[in-house]
């Protein structure tokens, strides 16, 4: 269980310190003409949700484990 709310946790940090800026910067561009490097912050966006849908998928895994084992 302890895992699983260290997962959960880091999942919101990734939310919270890597996509929430993100989010942010991307609301203030302007569709018709992003800026030069969006294909980087897309990447760093597709990676950071990957890692927050990993930790969350695990933290689901070690409960459902944690569950099935008592």
């Amino acid at each position: 269980e302890v895992g699983a709310i260290v997962l959960s946790v880091a999942a919101a940090v990734v939310t919270k310190v890597g996509h929430f800026p993100i989010n942010d910067r991307v609301r203030g561009w302007n569709p018709t003409s992003p800026p030069a490097d969006w294909a980087e912050t897309r990447a760093k966006w597709s990676a950071l949700h990957r890692a927050r849908t990993m930790a969350t998928v695990g933290s689901f895994a070690l409960l459902l484990l944690s569950n099935l084992t008592n």
